[in-house]
């Protein structure tokens, strides 16, 4: 008869038995210590995050403040009541012939602005009638170049030309007088494009004489007022002269298709 056994298994007999839970329990203390590190290491790149982004607006915040201090440094010179702007746009058209004492020239920048950009509304209006293709760019940035380039290179050059020549002016004044004298620009296109019906720019060559002309006299005697002599005014002037209209007739020849447009469209 066979009685069945049973069989009984005791742990105790092996050796590595407490080995085994002492490895398990380093391997899940290991697991804890790097599950805490990731943790740390995450918290320390956003609080690094944080304070980058922090210090990035800060820096922008200090920029734009410091862009409305400039801007603010600026606020002076445009402002300006609009009768004192609308008197000296018609003095524009009036020389001054005393030339005993330093003329006044305006220390602002409102009217000066207002007539550079009208004139640029005038020489895009020219563009899109004459069908004019600009290769790189926009209509409106090549006008914004024109006029202003012109404005500010012209005004830096003549800074330049009268501290070489002892003539007492600033550039603020250059770039006041220099604006105001656009108005004979604008004047000249308009008129010329309004009342040149046959398609020939006689009606320009004459408000070329009479407004440029004018308003380059004033400049000129503006600037020999105000030179220690008489001879580097007139040095001085002749550059400007030549600076002034030459710049009129450029606008005329360069965009000259408006004016036969217009005539077209009129008759």
């Amino acid at each position: 008869e066979k009685m069945a056994s049973s069989v009984i298994i005791d742990f105790s007999e092996y050796p590595h038995s407490d080995g085994n839970k002492e490895r398990y329990s380093s391997s899940v203390e290991e697991s804890r210590r790097e599950g805490e590190w990731m943790e740390d290491a995450k918290s320390k790149l956003g609080s690094e995050v944080a304070g980058q982004m922090w210090q990035a607006g800060t820096q922008s915040a200090k920029k734009f403040i410091d862009m409305y201090g400039q801007l603010d440094y600026l606020r002076p010179y445009f402002d300006v009541e609009p009768f004192d702007v609308v008197k000296r746009l018609m003095r524009s058209f009036v020389p001054n012939p005393i030339l005993g004492a330093p003329q006044d020239i305006a220390n602002e920048l409102y009217g000066p602005t207002v007539i550079t950009f009208t004139l640029v509304a005038i020489l895009l209006f020219g563009m899109k009638t004459s069908g004019h293709v600009v290769e790189e760019g926009t209509l409106i940035g090549t006008a914004l170049a024109v006029c202003l380039g012109y404005w500010f290179g012209t005004s830096v050059i003549l800074y330049f030309g009268s501290y070489l020549l002892t003539i007492n002016v600033s550039l603020l004044q250059i770039l006041s007088l220099n604006g105001y004298s656009l108005t004979g620009h604008c004047l000249t296109l308009i008129l010329s494009a309004v009342f040149d019906h046959t398609g020939t720019p006689r009606t320009f060559y004459l408000l070329w004489l009479l407004c440029g002309g004018v308003t380059a006299v004033k400049m000129v005697l503006a600037y020999i007022s105000r030179s220690w002599n008489r001879q580097n005014g007139l040095l001085l002037s002749v550059v400007v002269v030549i600076f002034h209209l030459g710049y009129l007739l450029y606008l005329k020849f360069a965009y000259h298709q408006i004016y036969t447009t217009i005539a077209k469209v009129a008759s």
